[in-house]
């Protein structure tokens, strides 16, 4: 049996999801009334935007495509496009190749009202957020990060260990000195202020070819832990959160000098054996250089 002191609601200090709760409604609430000046509601104009952004760089707008890049599911996209194609905002066609797919393209009318939409919710948007006044990179940084921590892979983690013989403060300097990193972590050029949310690049050559890897920091003790966020540019994979990878340093004082754990999380079993193989080979260089 249940009563009213069963669940008890977190102080509003500890709650960041009232209060994005409470800023999305707000937003939303006022970019509605813009949106429904154009006689649509904000679902239809999601799909209007994305058949716009799909056209603007040179994409298929067949209707899968659509529903992809409105974030939307496939149904909920057919039903607000049938809707659409009722007011006279979009056509949907066979494609040649395949009969079975729909193409989708904004009418004239549908160009026209989808363009001054845009336009005016920009605006808004630019207001709306100006709010944040310098913080507004920041606000940006953090909110990549949620999204990069709760969709990133986690399954298939591997753990390096390892004991130096030097003190902490050498080897915490070893992890973030890029002039250091460049001597042992294949030649590459790191760059990043270690704040939590920034990004952090790394970026070199091998084997002739030039690379960026990227990531944001997620965590940041001095002489404790640090923890990053990596997509590489070799794995041939989408700028997204779910393709980014998760690295943790955690460094130890021991009688020997100190004790460094290196965590990542991969995207199969094989990679994981393969990223401990590597660590050993990177701190291995580490360890000439501090030793």
């Amino acid at each position: 049996m249940f009563d009213y002191n069963d669940f008890q609601f977190r102080d509003d200090n500890d709650s960041p999801d009232y209060f994005l709760w409470r800023v999305f409604i707000d937003w939303q609430n006022r970019k509605n009334l813009l949106i429904g000046d154009y006689g649509v509601t904000s679902p239809q104009m999601t799909v209007l935007t994305a058949i716009y952004w799909l056209i603007q760089n040179r994409q298929e707008t067949i209707q899968v495509a659509v529903a992809g890049a409105a974030q939307m599911d496939k149904m909920t996209t057919s039903t607000v496009l049938r809707t659409l194609e009722k007011k006279g905002l979009v056509t949907r066609s066979e494609q040649l190749k395949d009969t079975r797919t729909k193409v989708v393209s904004l009418t004239k009318k549908g160009l026209e009202l989808t363009v001054k939409c845009l336009k005016r919710v920009n605006d808004f948007n630019i207001d709306y957020f100006s709010a944040l006044g310098q913080s507004k990179a920041m606000f940006i940084n953090m909110l990549q990060q949620i999204l990069i921590i709760n969709n990133m892979q986690k399954e298939f983690k591997s753990t390096y260990e390892t004991e130096i013989a030097a003190p902490i403060e050498k080897v915490w300097d070893a992890l973030i000195n890029p002039v250091i990193v460049k001597k042992y972590f294949f030649g590459s050029n790191q760059e990043t202020d270690w704040k939590i949310g920034s990004p952090i690049l790394w970026t070199g050559e091998y084997e002739g070819s030039s690379y960026t890897d990227k990531g944001f920091v997620m965590e940041f003790v001095p002489h404790s832990k640090l923890s990053y966020s990596y997509l590489s540019s070799w794995s041939g994979l989408e700028d997204k959160p779910e393709n980014y990878l998760l690295v943790t340093y955690q460094v130890k004082t021991i009688e020997m000098g100190t004790k460094l754990t290196i965590t990542q999380s991969n995207y199969d079993e094989e990679k994981a054996k393969h990223s401990s193989e590597n660590w050993a080979v990177v701190i291995d260089g580490l360890k000439k250089i501090v030793e």
